[in-house]
């Protein structure tokens, strides 16, 4: 019987107690360019006593996110997110997860989206008459800041449409907390127990226990509506499962609802400051979008049809996305032993894949270093490989709100590029910050200038 040999994955073990801790912590993705360029497309290293397996080529990463996918489950970076997303649809696994996902699929239909637009439109041109304020008195904005706020606005009103009265600034600012504590557990390596009464601790728990009950107190206030509002919380509620024709309790309702607080607002609002700081220090792209803008827009009224006609402007924020994935990385755990491409991958692994590193991988990207909206111009978008770009993910667990990001991230920047031109304050250093998601490290300012 002939065996196939085992091919050894290329070893950095690094520092014998800490690995290659200092390094990933500082800089991430140098170190993975390094790593890459000098182990090719698979390799491993130690983050203290934790061996870390990447792939960094398509077929290794289809086999892990789609071929042997059941295989593959989120790893112990998603620990924290469990805390306060419990089993929606981000951390939830296995037979559950499937079911949930085929539930909630039509509430993210093209179809059903759209009727979204309007919130969007409304909330980008309530920020508009902020900006106009400060712009005359040409005080800075913190981008990040309102870029959450809004995109946080925008969610809650897509969710819970006539109670956002109920859904107060208080339980915002909850939702805040709660992610800010999450992100700074998920960013360490020493975790302090969630037990101990430290302050950070005490305002968590406070705050999730708050949110937990305005959420829940909506939901039981919509279950007894006769005629119910047309937004994602309806159809989360009237949504059921076609085998056991079974809709969600309350508690897996307030999961999914907090899991779309993650993905709704805080990826998309990381994705729009990215995508300010680009054009700011692009001015040449900039000015074709602005030219596009000028071309498609009737003054400076939005209407749903300028979509389709705003191909640049979705060519911008597509490379964004590649620039700099507000989603960096994909994290999973082996539950059995297998092999990719020869490579032996034992149960219990930690296998990762580095987004980031994928978007500038210099095999699949020309100039990878350039910020190039053309490279996804429709004539040659359709030839890229979906096991390279992934700002949503891959596979079966791709994000399910994709479209949903995609026509907001597309009404932000042509509604404000239509008015103002966004010049970064350059005082303080841009450096990146992952947690949940690839932010500023540092308060990101800039002058908002009246078109």
């Amino acid at each position: 019987m002939n065996h196939i040999p085992i091919k050894e994955i290329p070893f950095d073990p690094g520092h014998p107690i800490t690995g290659h801790l200092k390094e990933f912590q500082a800089d991430k993705f140098t170190m993975q360019m390094n790593m890459l360029k000098k182990m090719g497309s698979i390799y491993k290293f130690n983050v203290g006593r934790h061996e870390i397996i990447y792939l960094a080529e398509p077929t290794y990463i289809r086999h892990m996110l789609q071929t042997n996918y059941k295989n593959y489950v989120k790893n112990f970076f998603y620990d924290e997110l469990k805390v306060i997303l419990g089993k929606g649809l981000v951390t939830s696994e296995g037979e559950y997860w499937r079911k949930h996902r085929k539930m909630i699929q039509p509430a993210f239909h093209h179809k059903q989206i759209r009727q979204f637009q309007e919130i969007m439109v409304d909330s980008t041109k309530k920020l508009i008459l902020q900006w106009e304020k400060q712009a005359l008195e040409k005080t800075p904005v913190n981008i990040e800041y309102d870029m959450r706020d809004l995109t946080l606005e925008i969610v809650v009103k897509c969710l819970f449409s006539q109670d956002t009265n109920i859904f107060s600034k208080d339980a915002s600012d909850a939702v805040n907390i709660v992610l800010e504590w999450s992100k700074k557990r998920m960013e360490s390596f020493v975790k302090m127990p969630k037990w101990i009464p430290a302050k950070s601790n005490r305002e968590f728990h406070e705050a999730f226990s708050f949110l937990q009950s305005v959420i829940k107190n909506i939901i039981q206030n919509r279950r007894k509506m006769n005629s119910r509002p047309d937004d994602l919380l309806t159809s989360l509620i009237e949504l059921t499962d076609e085998e056991s024709n079974v809709g969600m309790d309350d508690q897996q309702l307030f999961d999914e609802i907090l899991t779309l607080f993650i993905a709704g607002h805080e990826t998309t609002a990381h994705t729009m400051v990215w995508t300010w700081y680009l054009l700011s220090l692009h001015p040449q792209v900039r000015e074709k979008l602005q030219n596009e803008l000028d071309s498609v827009f009737t003054g400076n009224e939005f209407s749903s049809d300028m979509i389709p006609q705003l191909q640049y402007c979705k060519m911008v924020i597509q490379e964004s996305m590649r620039y700099i994935p507000s989603v960096w990385g994909i994290g999973r755990e082996a539950l059995e032993d297998d092999t990719i491409d020869g490579f032996a991958i034992s149960k219990g692994a930690t296998v990762g894949v580095s987004i980031f590193q994928m978007h500038h991988h210099p095999d699949y990207w020309e100039n990878p270093e350039g910020f190039d909206p053309e490279r996804f111009h429709p004539d040659v978008v359709n030839n890229l490989n979906k096991w390279v770009y992934m700002p949503f993910g891959a596979g079966p667990r791709m994000c399910i709100g994709n479209a949903f990001a995609m026509m907001e991230s597309q009404i932000i920047l042509s509604i404000i590029s239509k008015q103002f031109q966004l010049n970064l304050r350059r005082e303080i250093p841009v450096e990146f910050e992952s947690g949940i998601t690839l932010r500023p490290k540092n308060e990101m300012l800039m002058d908002v200038i009246k078109r």
